[in-house]
């Protein structure tokens, strides 16, 4: 996505192990290449998503926001004790809260959901997105 390659450019890992015998140390190290990559300016103008095009920016909130949600959800269904941190509850407030509802039609979020009366600025966040867990 970050290369401005489209997915009908064909995708040259389909048929690579990319996590190999130790998913976690490969896991890492994709990583590591793809935040050198980034650190560098080393992206596409254009993000090419499967469901469409999006100027880097856009791309990159979209990317920071599927991995948030995805910790979330992970540590959730384990019991893992977990938190979105301020910065992310800010930045994500005001680059996807915003698109929320686009988003949903496209099955990026589940339905919102009424936040309690009582709820934090993540519970608040979580609930506008529909992530929120009792």
């Amino acid at each position: 996505m970050i290369a401005g390659r489209a997915a009908a450019d064909g995708d040259p890992y389909a048929d690579a192990d990319l996590l190999g015998d130790d998913p976690i140390a490969s896991y890492d190290a994709l990583n590591d290449t793809a935040t050198a990559a980034v650190g560098a300016g080393d992206y596409a103008e254009t993000f090419r998503f499967t469901y469409g095009d999006d100027p880097a920016e856009e791309g990159f909130a979209h990317l920071a926001t599927y991995r948030a949600f995805q910790a979330y959800s992970i540590a959730k269904h384990f019991g893992i004790p977990f938190h979105l941190s301020p910065e992310l509850i800010a930045g994500t407030n005001e680059h996807v809260t915003p698109h929320a509802d686009e988003w949903r039609q496209w099955g990026a979020f589940p339905p919102a959901i009424e936040p309690p009366a009582d709820a934090d600025d993540e519970t608040r966040l979580l609930c506008t997105l529909g992530f929120w867990v009792a």
